[in-house]
């Protein structure tokens, strides 16, 4: 899809029921890091929070989330599966009546302030039905303050889960090695092509000079072959040693990559 389809479908499908975000996290496809998508998101204030080259951990909610729209959709489709774009209203409902793990909550829910039913009534009779002997001001007010209550409990709810995902991820995973500008590094070449063939146990590396530290765990690296993104995660790179064993011949060779 186009950068101008995407900006097209961006408002007619959220920004017109949401407004506009503060940030939008995304991998790295050409059309969000084109010129007119970073154009359209600068001059409306929104952060683009592209991922790291093959990362996906960077964009792990909404990878999670699409796997769940298409176990749902998969459910109901048809034989030939050319009916699927039926079915995403559905599966948007189905999804959004469900209780998150992340927020305590359904997505519904934390919106709307009541749990949606069928068919969904409207705000203001659910509220009439709860606080039937109140005044409208009176239901009014209770409205925006459960709302807010809603809310904190969301944001509680998500620093939880945070904190438990945290937990699980960081079990098996070691340390994030500090690296400073000028290091010399070994990258991980496994998602790169190369002209020597190359086994299981055999990844290719290639040594590369760190030319800027962006943050702890993304840095770039200099003078990588013409269309190769150069930020990395630090989990993709490895340091190179600069102490050879006496009387060992070093050579910067660099193995022929293509993206």
């Amino acid at each position: 899809m186009e950068a101008e389809a995407c900006a097209e479908r961006f408002l007619w499908c959220f920004a017109r029921y949401h407004w506009w975000p503060d940030a939008i996290t995304s991998d790295r496809g050409s059309n969000w890091v084109g010129r007119f998508w970073r154009h359209m998101c600068k001059l409306l204030g929104i952060d683009q929070q592209l991922s790291t080259a093959y990362h996906p951990q960077t964009d792990g909610g909404p990878e999670r989330m699409n796997q769940e729209v298409q176990a749902y959709l998969r459910a109901v489709i048809n034989q030939n599966q050319n009916d699927w774009d039926k079915w995403v209203p559905a599966a948007q409902m189905a999804l959004n009546g469900r209780v998150n793990t992340s927020i305590g909550m359904s997505p519904f829910f934390a919106i709307h302030g009541y749990e949606p039913k069928s068919p969904v009534p409207l705000v203001t009779e659910a509220y009439a039905e709860e606080y039937p002997q109140h005044s409208p001001e009176t239901r009014a007010k209770k409205f925006v303050t459960k709302l807010q209550q809603i809310t904190d409990l969301c944001q509680a709810s998500m620093a939880t889960a945070t904190q438990q995902q945290e937990r699980f991820a960081n079990r098996r995973r070691n340390a994030a090695e500090r690296f400073e500008v000028g290091d010399k590094v070994w990258l991980d070449l496994r998602n790169y092509a190369s002209e020597r063939p190359k086994k299981k146990f055999d990844w290719l590396h290639a040594k590369y000079t760190i030319s800027k530290v962006l943050d702890p765990y993304t840095v770039e690296l200099a003078d990588l072959p013409r269309g190769c993104y150069n930020r990395f995660h630090v989990d993709q790179l490895r340091r190179a040693g600069t102490d050879p064993m006496p009387g060992q011949q070093r050579t910067d060779a660099q193995p022929h990559l293509s993206k």
